[in-house]
């Protein structure tokens, strides 16, 4: 069985002559700690494509299967379910817009396991926030800051932070790393390899040839809201099968040797 699998998937704006079809019957299984890459042009709807799997873009046709189990489909308010809930974590772009700037490090990072039941006193948040905090090498002193006192690369790195402290099965990460400059991103995407080699299944969005490259096993391929290609990562960046693909790897072709690490205090 899947760990999750995705079938007829299409996500419109609008109505009438007017509508936007962002997603054409998408269809794809993940594996339990398989990394896969989400590639295409800006406007593809990869992005679009990511936020429907976990329901923050209702769809119109199709479904989402979780273990097996429908967690969303189009006409159907599902809910998230505790395992789904707690199973799948969302990494956004833009962490300083996603981290409640009211609230101290320490519970911005385990509000997740806390609205999961994973935890039940501040004792225990702060315990599993400190273990996280080790985790991803953030400052175990920035604990009681708030998220403005980080810099951009550490507010990320609390971002995923949030997202590990239910102990997923998988995260989708929105471009995590185009905000951030090149020593900072290869810190996060070492990171993001730790967790893939731990058995954290991964889907990543990103117009990065060589973030992909460096990161996935497999990659799919959207244009104009399809998946037009699907297969092992150097196959598609080596001797793509379909036009766009080309043109695509073409236009941005992708180092060949490993990111440096960047100073984890960064």
């Amino acid at each position: 069985m899947s760990l999750l699998r995705v079938e007829g998937l299409d996500v419109i704006y609008g109505r009438g002559s007017r509508a936007v079809h962002a997603v054409r019957a998408a269809a794809f299984a993940l594996a339990a700690g398989e990394a896969v890459g989400l590639i295409g042009e800006s406007g593809s709807g990869k992005s679009t494509l990511a936020r429907a799997l976990v329901g923050l873009e209702p769809p119109a046709a199709g479904h989402v299967d979780y273990r097996g189990q429908t967690v969303v489909a189009a006409g159907r308010r599902l809910g998230r379910t505790p395992e789904f809930a707690r199973g799948v974590q969302f990494v956004f772009q833009d962490a300083s817009a996603a981290l409640n700037p009211r609230m101290r490090n320490w519970r911005v990072a385990t509000e997740p396991a806390l609205l999961a039941g994973a935890v039940r006193d501040t004792a225990e948040r702060r315990a599993l926030a400190a273990r996280l905090f080790e985790r991803t090498r953030l400052p175990v002193d920035a604990l009681e800051a708030f998220p403005h006192a980080l810099s951009g690369g550490q507010r990320q790195r609390l971002a995923i932070c949030r997202a590990l402290s239910t102990a997923p099965d998988l995260l989708i990460l929105d471009e995590p790393t185009s905000a951030l400059d090149v020593s900072v991103q290869a810190r996060i995407l070492d990171q993001l390899l730790e967790l893939s080699e731990a058995g954290v299944a991964l889907l990543l969005v990103s117009h990065d040839l060589a973030v992909i490259r460096h990161l996935c096993t497999r990659i799919l391929v959207m244009q104009a809201g399809n998946i037009v290609e699907d297969g092992p990562s150097k196959q598609i960046l080596e001797s793509p099968a379909h036009a766009y693909t080309q043109a695509l790897v073409a236009a941005n072709r992708p180092t060949t040797g490993p990111l440096q690490l960047a100073d984890p205090t960064s």
